[in-house]
């Protein structure tokens, strides 16, 4: 398992994925957690299921499960040479390419609904300070295809992966977009391109309706060259 050094693991919680382990059947537990901010505490709860590779990289993808590689347990054997061997410069999401490449041999996966983890929200973490970049984004991207590209997959299967992989392109520049427009100086220039960038892309009905909000009214936004001062006010 593994642990960011600011979280915390509240009493019981190895104890309370080794038990969903059955016997060592599955090949990764993953537990609930909370997101401790200064001001309220934010509990994430999953739905017990049992899932097999292809429909564990789907929730990842689409975000339904944290690509962390914390509040959950896996079985050794699972890693390969290549499963902690990507790209030094990566910054932010190196973990989600890790859990990516481990769902190509994942045969079942748990979730369960017991908080396992504390995940402390600090201004300073990596997530909160990181200003990424078009052309970190695409970069980024690139990988998490690749990766995808290498899964057994049916017609059918590959279609639907990409399908989400399309709208999480597109939650990722809508990110970069924030990030920017929230932490930096004089974002416009960055925010230009990537403005550009995201007007480009279409989204049918459904795949907006998948996005949360906050992702919605920026879509919008953007989209309507809505100036950066008044988004700003949302940020």
């Amino acid at each position: 398992m593994f642990v960011d050094g600011d979280d915390e693991l509240p009493v019981g919680s190895i104890l309370s994925l080794k038990k969903h382990t059955d016997n060592k059947k599955a090949d990764i537990v993953i537990g609930s957690y909370q997101t401790i901010y200064d001001t309220k505490i934010v509990p994430h709860l999953n739905q017990c299921s049992v899932l097999n590779g292809y429909e564990l990289a789907r929730k990842i993808i689409s975000g339904e499960i944290m690509g962390s590689p914390c509040m959950r347990l896996y079985k050794r054997e699972l890693f390969s040479n290549d499963s902690l061997n990507f790209d030094r410069d990566l910054v932010r999401g190196e973990d989600l390419l890790m859990n990516l490449e481990l769902c190509s041999r994942v045969t079942s996966a748990k979730t369960i609904s017991d908080i396992v983890y504390h995940y402390n929200m600090r201004g300073t973490s990596t997530m909160n300070s990181f200003i990424t970049t078009l052309e970190y984004e695409k970069k980024f991207r690139g990988m998490v295809e690749n990766l995808v590209s290498t899964y057994e997959l049916s017609n059918l299967e590959r279609e639907k992966i990409s399908n989400l992989l399309y709208v999480a392109e597109i939650k990722g520049l809508l990110y970069a977009f924030y990030s920017n427009l929230r932490n930096c100086e004089n974002p416009s220039i960055d925010n230009k391109k990537i403005g550009q960038e995201l007007r480009t892309k279409r989204i049918n009905y459904y795949q907006f309706l998948s996005m949360g909000l906050k992702f919605k009214l920026l879509y919008i936004a953007i989209s309507v060259k809505l100036p950066c001062v008044l988004m700003r006010r949302f940020a």
